[in-house]
């Protein structure tokens, strides 16, 4: 659920760590993609 929540990718999921969720307003999860790039996702 979590993963169609925010848009994630399949391989941006085992890198996720609860520093990178922010759980106040605005809810946003910081990804990280290919080669090292960040992305915010609502």
């Amino acid at each position: 659920m979590y993963r169609y929540n925010t848009g994630a990718r399949v391989p941006e999921i085992p890198d996720l760590c609860s520093c990178d969720l922010q759980p106040d307003r605005p809810r946003q999860a910081l990804l990280r993609g290919n080669g090292g790039k960040r992305r915010c996702c609502p």
